[in-house]
């Protein structure tokens, strides 16, 4: 969890007679993880799909939780003083993820700002100063720091996912839609697919015994309502470790504070399918009366109730995140695994890794010089480090692909 201390006086963040705002990166780490990361979707809020690591400052580098106790601990006593370590709770050798830099360099029009948040933020007074009270001035701050956090980090996790997957800059360039998009998004998005790798590219270079080949290499008609679900999940079963099997089998397994439960995780573009299987499996079933493969349940969390599926007693975890990036791709991209609740482990940290700006998580800028046309702008930046990795390979079993007009083209994939 990140420390913070609380800011007693807004004014503080506010400088340069009023037209820029900093935000320590203490501040914004502590929103983000206090009232962002954990509620950034349903499923996450639900399951704690993906763990979420803290960057070590002093070791520079992010700190995996592993999965590995070491129950070889206990030796026969020795009365004399000097004692030597008999076992590791819960970190090994391989407890840390290198960071990737990542920065961040926006602006805006001032139209952009009006009917948001920020409205009151650009109102100018005679001394140039933001003239409200200091529970005003706090709410105001907030909800910009907010929102701009929780966007930010949405990219964050994007690129700790995607990052590195496709060759956007090579082969794959064809398949970007700039027919529907401006072309400079899609210059961001291959600038920044290009940045840091992400985990899905990182499994697939480093641990390839994770990646299976499960996904039909041609869908045709309707596609995602031709994908029978059901047998993926049993086919990655089938391909999965013993150990990930034993985990499905008995629920879970005991580490941690609350244990890890199996969950097969999708992109939700694969998730069609589940009400026409679910309605169809249910008849078949319920004339065998026997109990049931798929299964269905409603949850209420973060004020939203949706439907939550089950195979073989395994929730079913459709993720956007899988798909952010897609609507700029003329295909699909079709993920799905079976693992454990955090055993996916993301790290980011809003942080300035050269120290060279200080403590500095956003800065927030409106431009006053008429030079060059400019004034009225509004720019912000700000860094970050991020990074990745399994806590154990063993717990992790995937299929992905990419369709083009419903065939498989693998040699897209990096």
């Amino acid at each position: 969890m990140a420390e913070f201390i609380e800011i007693e006086d807004m004014r503080d963040l506010v400088s340069d007679g009023g037209n820029k705002i900093e935000v320590p990166s203490t501040m914004i780490n502590y929103i983000v993880d206090e009232m962002i990361k954990t509620n950034l979707s349903f499923f996450q809020g639900l399951h704690n799909v993906f763990k979420y690591v803290n960057y070590n400052a002093k070791g520079k580098n992010f700190r995996k939780h592993t999965f590995i106790d070491d129950e070889f601990m206990w030796t026969k006593a020795n009365r004399g003083c000097k004692k030597t370590p008999t076992g590791n709770i819960w970190l090994n050798s391989e407890g840390y993820m290198q960071p990737c830099a990542v920065e961040m360099y926006i602006e805006f029009c001032p139209k952009e700002f009006f009917d948001t948040c920020f409205q009151q933020l650009i109102t100018w007074t005679q001394s140039g100063w933001i003239d409200y009270d200091e529970a005003t001035l706090r709410r105001i701050i907030m909800m910009a720091i907010n929102r701009l956090a929780r966007s930010a980090q949405r990219g964050l996790d994007s690129l700790n996912l995607l990052g590195g997957l496709f060759d956007l800059a090579g082969e794959m360039n064809t398949e970007l839609a700039t027919d529907q998009y401006d072309y400079k998004v899609i210059e961001r998005l291959i600038d920044m697919n290009s940045s840091c790798e992400g985990l899905l590219s990182k499994i697939t270079n480093y641990y390839s015994e994770c990646i299976v080949d499960c996904l039909p290499k041609t869908l045709s008609g309707d596609c995602w309502n031709q994908l029978d679900i059901c047998k993926l999940f049993e086919d990655l079963f089938c391909k999965a470790t013993p150990e990930l099997q034993s985990a499905i089998t008995n629920g879970g397994v005991p580490f941690g504070n609350n244990g890890q439960k199996p969950l097969f995780v999708v992109s939700s573009n694969i998730t069609n399918s589940l009400m026409g299987k679910f309605k169809e499996l249910q008849a078949t079933q319920m004339q065998n009366n026997s109990k049931f493969l798929l299964d269905m349940r409603r949850e209420t969390l973060l004020g939203q109730t949706r439907t939550v599926y089950t195979i073989c007693g395994v929730d079913v975890v459709p993720l956007d995140e899988f798909c952010s990036w897609g609507k700029y791709l003329k295909g699909e991209f079709v993920f799905a695994a079976l693992t454990l609740s955090e055993n996916m482990q993301l790290g980011s940290n809003f942080v300035n890794p050269n120290g060279a700006n200080g403590d500095i998580g956003f800065e927030l800028e409106r431009e006053t010089s008429i030079k060059g046309g400019a004034k009225g702008m509004y720019y912000m930046c700000s860094e970050a480090l991020i990074g990745n990795d399994l806590a154990d390979k063993r717990y992790f079993v995937a299929s992905m692909k990419y369709y083009k007009k419903g065939v498989a083209v693998p040699t897209l994939a990096a």
